[in-house]
């Protein structure tokens, strides 16, 4: 996440509800924030290769994140299966 207000509003409605995992992908325990940050900065860890592979030209990876176990589906998926949208 690119927007620091985003990420803190996210992490603390997590927090703050007893959110079923029926519905919301858990968040996971993660590596510190500082060292995502840096990590985004310095393109370790692999970052470089996923923007550079994943990323449009305009996109920039943020220095926030919510680590989460992988969904079932991508949310496209839900989108065009459970309200029809194609």
């Amino acid at each position: 996440m690119q927007d620091q207000t985003q990420w803190q509003r996210e992490r603390e409605t997590r927090a703050n509800n007893m959110l079923n995992n029926k519905f919301i992908v858990q968040a996971l325990e993660g590596p510190a924030q500082a060292d995502i940050a840096k990590a985004v900065k310095t393109g370790e860890g692999g970052l470089k290769y996923v923007k550079e592979k994943f990323l449009s030209h305009d996109m920039q990876l943020g220095t926030h994140a919510i680590i989460m176990d992988a969904a079932d589906r991508i949310l496209h998926q839900v989108l065009h299966q459970e309200l029809l949208i194609s």
